[in-house]
């Protein structure tokens, strides 16, 4: 049972592993083949696709991947189109496939909790991504950098997660792919509205064959010959294509450049018009001013020194000012500074007033208590503990009545000396104000003189200012024109130069960008089938691994069961040798003595094998594929009885079983009747290895005694025993051995082959400024 279940388990595990992927990628409809180009894909593309030999259904898609902040962490996710309407029309109800009407809804999404995307900087994410943050319904994901302008494709950088979905594309939680990105690997994957940058293809008859069989890959394979044999004409169409609109938008760009140009110069003309009619208006203007100028200078210089001995006296009545006003405001600091002193200290009393002013309003109180203590201790012997208890209470009370009396006392004296200090400080202040009032009275009659002087210079400057004023009125005139003028060609002169410069930048720019349109080269375009998906690609190889296994770890159950059988068998045969002997004398023949052993063993392996197929079977697939959905997102599939390896499993188990029933029979039909109808004489006794050692032999208990002599005795025991225990031993080493293996891959791939923790990227056009930084 156990030899046959095994083996008929094992073998059967892959197959079902193939099949449960097979009917979950036919349910959610996974693509056959995946078309990618580096430059896009236009509908024209998309049409030339469809219209391949073969080609069921294309699905335009895109993909790209960013550095994204997601709760406290930053993770690469992969980014993927949605095509909402076909996800709302579709039915994932039973968690495992997706119905929908329409053929050309490829990797199809299994909605787990949320709802679908229905605005903008809406999104869905994995349900089953291995990260250090859960992603939850209504979190934002921060799309912070990626592998092409995310601004040109995304509406938004803030995407808030709307629901979470299984995806066929990615079956394998602990591997979604790689990236020139963060830390080299896919670590999240969310499907958003994104623009064509890749298309699906659904193979005609694909479904109908077994994924992993090789009907489906010469399927799939015919049909990638003739996408690939398109390839070049798709390239140069989409390079057609994408030269004729960005020369589109270049040539409406030339001509807006060419629109905005002729109307800049046309103002340009204008502006340099205007100045050289408001040049020939102030030419006139300095002509008439030069004329009248020869008599107003006479007049200026008899009023400049009149002007000079004011200025003089003035200088030294504001020398006498400011000296003034340096020793008043000298006084007025000094008193600030000790009405600031004053108030510190007065701060400090009034700060101590009320804890005083409390254990005033209390002294009352502790004086009555005091009193009460002294009639107590009138009434006590003053050799008792009470009494000591009331005269320690009473020294307690005295001295914070004391200490309450002596603050009340230093804070009244402290006051009156503050008083003090203030009082003598103002008389010192009034002294030296009155000084400053004398030193005033001084400079206000010096003032008074100067003022005198200044009425007859003005009376002799009214004059001056009367021939002066016609003079001035035309200069002012002059000078607003020429400061308007000189403005005005200032601003010109830059207008005019910023033109030429913009105009310059514009014709190189247009120039750079027909360069560009010129030199575009066709896009690369890769045809890639399930195989370079490492989600599917990991499931099937896994399958075939189990298959590896298949056919190797069964036969230690088949050794054992060989021996087991043979012993068993032996031991039957050796009972009824006189039975043997009878019929052998009887005239039986050794086939017909024989059969009834065999029949025997038949029908024992026979039904053991039928329990073991029909157990195992079914719980190793279901328990192989319940392990691993720890890393697939693979729903168990049915667990169907292959017949044939079903036939071999049960012949192997039988015909081993069968094999040594028939070598345990006619080792014994050998002999002749006569000697089968005597007991088997015994072996001759003698001691083995062990009882030569007398210390250990004789420590042994009886039955570790027997043990140890069947061993060593007899060469069937002792080699099913070695072989039993070796099989086990190999089984538990190969256990542990792979653990340690694996164990041992990790700390030496990223111990000694991979040997960074960061690894950073530079943008292509990146500045020096930005780089050093």
């Amino acid at each position: 049972a156990l030899g046959t279940g095994f083996y008929a388990g094992l073998r059967m595990a892959g197959p079902d592993m193939r099949l449960a992927a097979d009917q979950h990628f036919d349910g959610t409809n996974l693509y056959d083949i995946r078309v990618v180009s580096t430059m896009g894909l236009s509908d024209e593309n998309i049409k030339t696709l469809e219209d391949i030999e073969g080609v069921e259904a294309v699905m335009p898609s895109c993909q790209a991947d960013v550095l994204a902040s997601v709760g406290p962490d930053q993770y690469t996710v992969s980014l993927h189109s949605l095509d909402v309407e076909a996800a709302q029309a579709s039915d994932s109800s039973d968690g495992v496939s997706v119905v929908s009407d329409d053929e050309e809804y490829l990797n199809r999404l299994i909605l787990v909790q949320g709802e679908w995307p229905t605005e903008p900087g809406e999104c869905v994410v994995s349900e089953d991504a291995v990260t250090d943050h859960e992603v939850t319904v209504g979190e934002t994901i921060t799309c912070l950098e990626g592998n092409s302008d995310l601004d040109d494709v995304l509406a938004t950088r803030e995407l808030t997660v709307v629901g979470t979905v299984r995806s066929p594309a990615y079956v394998c939680f602990t591997t979604l792919g790689t990236t020139s990105l963060g830390s080299g690997s896919i670590e999240q994957y969310a499907y958003v509205d994104y623009p064509t940058t890749e298309a699906f293809i659904a193979v005609e008859g694909a479904r109908e064959a077994d994924a992993s069989s090789q009907a489906y890959d010469d399927i799939v394979a015919a049909v990638e010959e003739r996408v690939e044999a398109a390839v070049p004409d798709i390239a140069a169409e989409r390079l057609e294509g994408l030269k004729a609109e960005v020369q589109k938008e270049l040539d409406d760009a030339r001509a807006e450049y060419e629109a905005e140009r002729a109307d800049a110069q046309a103002q340009l003309d204008d502006a340099q018009a205007q100045l050289d009619d408001a040049q020939a208006q102030l030419s006139d203007a300095q002509s008439q001013l030069s004329s009248s100028l020869p008599s107003l200078e006479s007049a200026r210089t008899q009023l400049g020194n009149a002007a000079s001995t004011i200025s003089s006296t003035e200088s030294q009545l504001a020398a006498a000012e400011d000296e003034w006003r340096a020793g008043s405001a000298e006084l007025e600091s000094q008193r600030s500074s000790a009405n600031a002193q004053f108030a510190d200290a007065q701060a400090q009393i009034d700060a101590q007033r009320p804890a005083v002013e409390q254990g005033l309003a209390q002294l009352d109180t502790l004086r009555s208590a005091l009193a009460g203590l002294e009639a107590q201790m009138a009434q006590l012997d003053p050799a008792s503990e009470a009494y000591a208890a009331a005269a320690a209470q009473y020294e307690a009370l005295a001295g914070q009545i004391a200490q309450i009396e002596q603050g009340s006392a230093q804070l009244d004296a402290a006051q009156a000396e503050l008083d003090a200090q203030r009082q003598s400080a103002d008389a010192q202040f009034a002294d030296a104000q009155a000084q400053l009032d004398a030193s005033r009275a001084q400079l206000d009659a010096a003032w008074a003189q100067l003022d005198q002087g200044r009425a007859e210079y003005q009376s002799g400057l009214s004059e001056y200012q009367s021939g002066m004023a016609q003079y001035q009125s035309g200069q002012r005139s002059y000078a607003e024109g020429l400061a308007e003028y000189e403005g005005g060609k200032a601003e010109f002169d830059q207008q005019n130069a910023d033109a030429q410069a913009q105009f310059a930048e514009a014709e190189q720019e247009l120039a750079d960008a027909q360069a560009d349109i010129d030199s575009l080269e066709a896009p690369e375009l890769y045809v890639l089938d399930r195989s370079k998906n490492m989600g599917a690609e990991s499931v099937m190889s896994d399958s075939r691994r189990i298959d590896n296994i298949a056919q190797v770890f069964p036969a230690i159950f088949f050794l054992v069961a060989a021996l087991v059988s043979l012993t068993t068998m032996t031991r039957m045969v050796d009972e009824e040798r006189v039975l043997v002997g009878t019929y052998k004398a009887l005239g039986y023949g050794k086939g017909r003595i024989a059969a009834k052993y065999l029949v025997y063993a038949a029908v024992a392996s026979g039904v053991g094998s039928l329990i073991g197929i029909a157990t195992l079977s079914q719980f190793l697939p279901i328990f192989i594929q319940y392990a691993y959905s720890v890393i697939y997102a693979v729903p168990l599939g049915p667990t169907p009885v292959d017949p044939g390896l079903a036939v071999l499993s049960a012949g192997l188990g039988i015909g081993v079983t069968l094999a040594a029933t028939g070598f345990a029979a006619y080792s014994s039909l050998r002999e002749t009747p006569a000697a089968l109808m005597l007991p088997r004489t015994p072996k001759a006794g003698k001691r083995i290895l062990l009882e030569k050692i007398r210390p250990l032999w004789s420590r042994l208990s009886f039955s570790w005694k027997v043990t140890a002599r069947n061993i060593f005795r007899y060469k069937r025991r002792f080699f099913m025993a070695v072989i039993g225990i070796a099989g086990c031993s190999a089984l538990l080493l190969t256990g542990l051995g792979l653990q340690d293996a694996i164990n041992d891959i990790i700390d030496k791939h990223f111990g000694q082959v991979v040997k960074y923790n960061t690894t950073v990227t530079m943008e292509d056009d990146l500045s020096d400024e930005s780089a050093r930084a």
